[in-house]
């Protein structure tokens, strides 16, 4: 997969530097023959071997430009917390997850919540499709916390400020549920922005580090495709 993304973004690059590649082995070659008879007449009687070694150094020359990598980590100075950002699938990581969901943390797949974001595979994924339990586990993870009564047409009606977070247990790890968008009451599409953002992720790495216990944690993108 790292080939195959980096060849459709970096395929005219990769095609450049094999060139370069090649071109470098031809200079090189045009100056020992200057030099020497014996590579000279080695090249002459080796034409086929000499042909398939620069194509080959092109080639390992193309893919090593193109390669698309997927994980890169840092630690962050003066503390002893380690960043890794990586291209990959949240639901494979054996970690604690991060996830966010809007303002009323909605459980009904569909128009509601959509199967292709993270919401919705959470859902299907982790709970088998279960939009019952789900929404058990999510009331009884937001059980005692403050929530504002709306007038909202379909359940669930009661909506929580941004930041809210609700910790799901997933054996043997936690899912941290993050409310980072406002919800249109008739519409149901999601809405947000950057300062939103940054009180969302406010409220759920503080939650993080009361319920966390330390745990590696897993999260996407906040705010892609919101």
């Amino acid at each position: 997969k790292s080939f195959k993304v980096g060849i459709r973004r970096r395929w005219l690059g990769g095609l450049t530097q094999a060139l370069s590649a090649a071109g470098g082995i031809w200079l090189i070659t045009e100056i020992t023959t200057k030099v020497s008879h014996a590579a000279e007449d080695w090249i002459k009687d080796h034409g086929n071997y000499y042909t398939a070694l620069v194509l080959a150094v092109s080639a390992i020359w193309f893919l090593w430009h193109v390669y698309e990598v997927r994980s890169v980590a840092f630690n962050l100075p003066t503390t002893d917390t380690r960043i890794g950002i990586r291209y990959g699938n949240l639901f494979e990581q054996p970690t604690d997850w991060l996830i966010g969901v809007g303002e009323f943390f909605d459980s009904d797949l569909g128009h509601v919540v959509s199967q292709n974001s993270l919401h919705g595979k959470l859902i299907n994924i982790t709970y088998g499709g279960d939009t019952a339990l789900f929404r058990a586990l999510v009331d009884n993870a937001l059980a005692g916390v403050k929530g504002i009564k709306t007038q909202r047409s379909i359940a669930p009606k009661t909506k929580y400020d941004i930041g809210t977070t609700a910790v799901l247990a997933r054996s043997p790890h936690k899912v941290f549920l993050v409310a980072m968008s406002y919800t249109d009451p008739e519409t149901s599409k999601a809405s947000s922005d950057v300062p939103t953002l940054w009180n969302a992720l406010r409220g759920a790495l503080a939650s993080v580090r009361n319920h966390g216990n330390g745990a590696p944690l897993s999260l996407p993108l906040i705010g892609n495709g919101k």
